[in-house]
């Protein structure tokens, strides 16, 4: 899954990030989204990143 968060598609790396999410614990994912969201060129990837991360922490309260 980590491969495709570099994919040429955006679509893809959306996928991913929503993937990614459902296997990793929270605070690897926060760590993975902070950086993610300052090198991600897409708007929509970054706000994947973000929805998928606010998500995750919703899920855990």
């Amino acid at each position: 899954v980590r491969a495709l968060l570099g994919d040429a598609s955006p679509l893809v790396r959306g996928a991913a990030v929503w993937a990614l999410s459902r296997l990793v614990p929270t605070s690897e994912f926060a760590k993975s989204a902070s950086d993610a969201v300052k090198a991600e060129g897409d708007e929509a990837v970054r706000r994947e990143w973000r929805l998928a991360l606010a998500n995750q922490i919703e899920a855990h309260a």
